[in-house]
C-alpha cells in the first residue's frame, strides 16, 4: 500500500518532522520493521499533538503524552497520566529507550456536572 495522502499541498502543510514521518512510510526498510512489528500485534503510528487554535499538527511536547478517555482524546504531562488507570497503547524510542507516548484510560470517566456540582458518570462508549 502507497501512502495516498502526499499530494504535495498536504505534505507541504506538515511541520517537516511529519514530512519525514510521512516520507519514510513507504521506505523499504520501515516496511520491513513494521513486518517485523506485525508478528506482535504492533503498528507504526505519527506521535503529534494538534495547536488548540489552528488545529495545526504540531510535535509532541517533550514530557507530554496523548491520552483516550472515553471515546476522546487529550494530551497531558506524563506525570499526569501516571495518576490515570490506564493502558500504554503507543511508545518511542527516546533518549536511547523506550517511552510510553499514548494511553488509553481504564474505567469509568467521571465530571463533576456544571448544573448540580455533583460528580457524574460520563459514558460515550458502548457496554
Amino acid at each position: 500500500m502507497e501512502n495516498n495522502v502526499l499530494t504535495p499541498a498536504v505534505l507541504d502543510f506538515l511541520p517537516e518532522p511529519f514530512q519525514v514521518a510521512q516520507k519514510a512510510i513507504d521506505l523499504p526498510e520501515v516496511k520491513e520493521m513494521m513486518a517485523r512489528l506485525a508478528k506482535y500485534n504492533l503498528g507504526v503510528f505519527m506521535p503529534h499533538q494538534h495547536n488548540t487554535e489552528s488545529g495545526a499538527f504540531e510535535v509532541l511536547e517533550e514530557g507530554k503524552m496523548q491520552m483516550e478517555n472515553d471515546l476522546q482524546v487529550s494530551f497531558m504531562t506524563k506525570e499526569e497520566a501516571a495518576r490515570v488507570n490506564s493502558l500504554p497503547v503507543g511508545w518511542v524510542w527516546k533518549n536511547d529507550g523506550v517511552q510510553g507516548s499514548a494511553d488509553c484510560v481504564f474505567g469509568c470517566h467521571m465530571e463533576i456536572s456544571p448544573t448540580t456540582g455533583a460528580a457524574v458518570h460520563i459514558k460515550n462508549h458502548k457496554p
